[in-house]
């Protein structure tokens, strides 16, 4: 079985400060700087809005209300720990890919 946690950066951020639920989220770079979007919340991406997108054409899509923040990878680094290790309760194996996707073996379950 394949888990992608789908704008996982966003979802934490979103799970940690409830005043932002609902609204357009970016996690990435600040703007008037350069980089680009982490990940962005589903909110944002309703507005084209996607990961790798630079930051400058990002702003231009998104309404004022939009929250930008720049990414928390210890504290995200900690959930997907415990995420695995939840997976790890359903599954003989688990296999992490990334921060936010994993395989787990369910054969014979």
């Amino acid at each position: 079985m394949h888990i992608d946690l789908d704008a996982f950066y966003a979802a934490v951020e979103q799970r940690d400060h409830p005043a932002w639920r609902g609204r357009p989220l970016v996690v990435g770079a600040a703007p008037g700087r350069r980089g680009v979007v982490a990940t962005c919340s589903y909110e944002a991406s309703r507005f084209g809005v996607h990961s790798a997108m630079p930051i400058s054409e990002a702003v231009r899509l998104l309404p004022a209300e939009t929250v930008y923040v720049r990414p928390d990878m210890v504290r995200y680094g900690k959930v997907s720990r415990e995420i695995m290790r939840l997976l790890g309760t359903l599954a003989p194996v688990v296999e992490p890919v990334s921060i936010d996707e994993a395989y787990l073996d369910v054969s014979g379950l």
